[in-house]
């Protein structure tokens, strides 16, 4: 099934909006995050929403990418 790309966006912004203020009030303006959101059929449509800038968004999702590359574990938080 195809997820419209107008309803992924409006997901993505109301998904955004709780992980931000979740974020806040636990870690102020500390943490980052950024929420990518696609479906699996033929037309590819997808979203994102982050609370960091464009450019922060892109290097961290760059070096998400790395990692998983590497086949390296990525950090949890109860391997901190």
């Amino acid at each position: 099934m195809s997820v419209p790309k107008e309803l992924l966006q409006s997901t993505a912004v109301g998904m955004a909006t709780a992980i931000r203020d979740l974020l806040r009030q636990k870690y102020g303006e500390d943490a980052g995050f950024a929420l990518l959101l696609f479906d699996h059929g033929a037309s590819g449509s997808m979203a994102y929403a982050s609370n960091a800038s464009r450019d922060g968004m892109i290097k961290a999702l760059l070096e998400c990418v790395e990692v998983l590359r590497q086949n390296e574990k990525p950090q949890t938080p109860e391997d901190r």
